[in-house]
């Protein structure tokens, strides 16, 4: 490690003048090194530094001494770019240890500077001195100088800090549009200040073009000159103002940059962006309409295209595609549908047997060997579950189960017979299902629910009975009318009964049946009753559901949080039933990955293979959904129809119509069965100049305001084009009027404002950035306060801009006024939309007194 000690032999000084920096030390050929940094130093740290005296004197190495340049620039750092809390006591109690190895640098936090960086260079001091050239960029109004100097022979010195701040006796500011049109006129206002006391005789401004992006207007027909030059002159302390009107040639960004001189060499520039647009953009969108047709027809009529009257004409593209297949993710094969048959209870090997036999009909399988599997197996179960059965017609199973008990027993004894009987087509077997439904019948209380002799029953234990039995009633569909009576009061328990479940088991298991029951009608039902009840339910379930975090998986959970395949599987059979294949999707892909297949020694349950059952329920609807379609779209315009297409399951060509231009309305009928989408793409080129602003602003100045303090009131709307459209981060920037910064207090009190995100200072805090969450149709306001730091004889006004910083064009109003309407709008030039919801009209209004 090295010490450095205090030394007073000799001294290192700095100056800076107009264009260099100088760098005074009495050690000639000395490394010398400056960096010079945005902004000012804090007074507490200006007075750290004069008190310990860390920037006067020279420091020496006691032993080792190495000349190592990046070391010092170190010692430099630490010295004065740390926070003030690290400032060592005295110079003497600084330890400057040499450079660690890169990879422990790389650990290691870089020191927090004070500012932003503008120049670091190194040279060697020559006859005492060394000079750099640097001119401070137009933006740049304080800054900070810094130098040190190390020779082998007296050390390391470090030079006083420098502030260095902008005095401009004559200052110019540029204003012009956000954004303008290519080929379009705008005016470019130039405001020249002249910030003494005295009368300037002669002040030239000139635009500069030496780029070629622009053309000059009013310029005597020379409208490729690389500037033009106007002459004036200035009052004490007065404000001026000229203007330049341009035409931009190309789009994209256009630097401006300006000129002023005067008779006695004072010089000023400032520079800004213009952004160029096209006369018109591109808009696309498209609507899409799902269709699902079983044996039947759907219409969907005068589909309106939302294409605005300000389109330019011949731009619209309008395309129809039918998309006859499901998505990828919920596909279901044949193979994925067949279960292993694993010999297991009797009340199990039945449904396996019975849903085997149904997936091999529905997928036109050949497999035979399967086939007969499954009927040798279904044909031993229903033996042994008919020896169950007791001379009432009521059933008892040996096997220990739950739930278990007289009624239990019965209903899944029925179920996996009634399953059975769809593939054997048994009237033996049919009369017996039928006697013991009668004895099912018997034990149905007055207001609905079933199963009364078992006892004391919880409300959701009477709710799963009842739906269960009310599937077994509708399953029978061709002897639905001997229990019509039946059906209608089990239905209207379970639906004076919805309003007290909550989990989505019991939700969804209501909901199916519920839905069945308007699919297997008895003519006594209120449909429209039904219909609702079952969309309500749907409704909760889905706001309850689970999803990954890609939105490709859905689930339902169970009252632990845990997974709950039973809930999602009659989901499933809800959504299906609702004809909502493509919002199902996710569900099949998260149930494609369970065991939906019953494993070996599964408990007997009433809801034996549900899972497996509502993937055979979708997959009905679309793998083995048999393709036979006529598809008619008819497109309409604004007088009548003006063309007709028509397509059929026979077509293998390109599924994709063009409709002609002049498109607004599009019917589209579809006959058969088939399950898809009708996608209509649209797209058209639009004038940005035909838009509205998008933002309104409102700015009150209190009464309370004097002298010293100036309060405003500022209020922010948000026009929206309809009522889809919203906002999202809003960012309001606020410029105050020469002389003035924002007040500490009133930016604390933003901060705790309900909505703001954010707010920031800048350009020596004249400027105050606020951002919102968002900002609604409803007024946001809030209350801005202003110090007059410096008392100006004339001032240039203060702006407000807003802009959505989620636009890919900030949407911008940009407000100012002039001195004698205060508060006044005036719309002085227009900024246009270059994004699907973008730029707005800008505006001026005053900020000052």
């Amino acid at each position: 490690d090295w010490t450095l000690t205090n030394s007073i032999t000799s001294q290192v000084h700095l100056s800076v003048d107009e264009g260099s920096i100088k760098v005074f030390s009495n050690e000639d050929a000395s490394r010398v090194g400056i960096a010079v940094y945005e902004g000012s130093l804090d007074a507490a740290q200006l007075k750290n530094i004069y008190t310990r005296a860390m920037f006067n004197g020279t420091t020496y190495p006691k032993v080792g001494l190495r000349n190592d340049w990046k070391l010092f620039w170190n010692v430099l750092t630490t010295l004065y770019f740390q926070i003030e809390e690290i400032f060592p006591l005295s110079i003497n109690d600084l330890i400057v240890s040499p450079l660690p190895e890169q990879g422990e640098v790389d650990k290691q936090q870089n020191p927090k500077s004070i500012n932003r960086l503008l120049l670091w260079e190194e040279g060697t001091i020559s006859n005492r001195q060394a000079v750099f050239q640097f001119v401070p960029p137009p933006h740049i109004n304080q800054m900070i100088v810094t130098a040190f100097v190390f020779s082998p022979t007296g050390g390391l010195g470090i030079a006083e800090p420098i502030q260095w701040q902008r005095q401009q006796d004559i200052e110019i500011y540029l204003h012009i549009p956000y954004s303008a049109k290519k080929l379009e006129p705008v005016t470019v206002d130039v405001y020249i200040v002249n910030n003494r006391n005295e009368k300037v005789d002669f002040v030239l401004v000139e635009l500069l073009n030496y780029a070629n992006e622009f053309h000059f207007l009013n310029n005597s027909g020379r409208i490729d000159a690389t500037k033009k030059t106007v002459y004036g002159r200035l009052r004490p302390n007065e404000v001026q103002r000229t203007e330049f009107l341009i035409r931009p040639k190309k789009l994209g960004s256009i630097t401006l940059r300006a000129n002023a001189y005067t008779e006695s060499n004072l010089f000023a520039r400032a520079e800004t962006i213009l952004r160029t647009i096209s006369e018109s953009v591109r808009r696309t969108d498209s609507i899409v309409r799902l269709f699902n047709v079983d044996n039947s027809s759907q219409q969907l009529d005068d589909i309106k295209l939302p294409i605005p009257r300000t389109v330019d004409p011949g731009t619209e593209k309008i395309t129809i595609t039918l998309d006859r297949q499901q998505t990828e993710m919920a596909s279901l094969t044949t193979s994925m549908l067949l279960d292993k048959l694993i010999q297991t209870d009797p009340l199990t090997m039945a449904m396996r047997a019975a849903l085997t036999l149904e997936v091999l009909a529905l997928g036109g399988l050949q497999w035979n060997e399967r086939k007969a599997l499954a009927e040798r197996q279904m044909n031993e179960s229903i033996t042994k579950i008919m020896a169950y059965k007791n001379v009432d017609g009521s059933f008892t199973i040996p096997d220990h189960h739950t739930p278990s008990s007289a009624c239990w027993d019965t209903i899944i004894a029925v179920q996996a017979l009634t399953f059975a009987n769809d593939r054997l087509a048994s009237a033996s077997l049919a009369e017996t299902i039928l006697k013991t439904l009668q004895w099912i019948k018997s034990k149905q209380a007055p207001d609905g629910h079933f199963c009364t002799d078992d006892g004391e029953q919880s409300e959701l234990e009477r709710v799963d009975k009842t739906a269960h039995v009310l599937l077994l009633l509708l399953h029978m569909k061709n002897y639905i009318m001997r229990h019509v009576s039946a059906i209608d009061r089990a239905r209207n328990y379970l639906l004076s009964s919805t309003s007290t479940l909550h989990s989505s088991y019991h939700l969804a298991l209501a909901g199916h049946v519920l839905q069945l029951s308007l699919e297997r009608p008895t003519g006594t039902e209120d449909r429209t009753m039904i219909n609702r009840q079952a969309s309500h339910i749907l409704i909760g379930i889905l706001q309850a559901r689970q999803q990954s975090a890609s939105g490709s998986k859905v689930w339902f959970n169970k009252p632990s949080s845990t997974p709950d395949l039973e809930a999602t599987a009659y989901a499933l059979m809800l959504m299906t039933s609702k004809k909502f294949l493509y919002d199902a999707g996710p569900i099949v892909n998260w149930m494609k990955e369970q065991p939906y297949r019953r494993v070996v020694n599964a408990s007997i349950t009433p809801n034996s293979h549900i899972a497996l059952r509502a993937l055979i329920d979708y997959a009905k609807h679309t793998t083995f959904l048999e393709k036979r379609y006529i598809a008619k779209v008819t497109a309409k315009d604004r007088t009548g129809v003006i063309a007709r297409h028509e397509l059929t399951h026979r077509d293998i060509g390109s599924q994709v119509w063009i409709l002609p231009s002049t498109t607004r309305t599009v019917s589209f009928t579809i006959e058969g069965t088939i399950s898809g989408a009708l996608r209509i793409h649209y797209s058209y080129m639009e004038s940005v100049t035909l838009q509205g602003k998008k933002f309104n602003i409102d700015v009150l100045r209190y009464g309370t305001s004097n002298e010293d303090y100036t309060d405003w009131r500022v209020c922010l709307r948000f026009l929206p084009k309809g009522f889809y459209e919203k906002t999202r981060m809003v960012t309001c920037e606020i410029a105050f009027p020469t002389g003035y910064i924002a007040l500490d207090d009133s930016v604390d009190e933003l901060n705790q404002l309900d909505g703001v995100v954010a707010t920031v200072l800048r350009n020596d805090e004249t400027q105050l950035s606020i951002t919102f969450e968002e900002i609604g149709v409803q007024q946001k306001c809030f209350n801005v306060s202003g110090f007059r730091q410096n008392i100006e004889t004339r001032q240039l006004p203060g702006t407000i801009k807003v802009f959505d910083v989620t636009d890919e064009c900030k949407c911008l109003v940009d407000f100012a006024a002039s001195d004698e309407q205060i508060f006044n709008i005036n719309l002085f030039s227009h900024c246009y939309y270059c994004s699907e919801r973008c730029l707005q009209a800008i505006g001026h209004k005053d900020l000052m007194e």
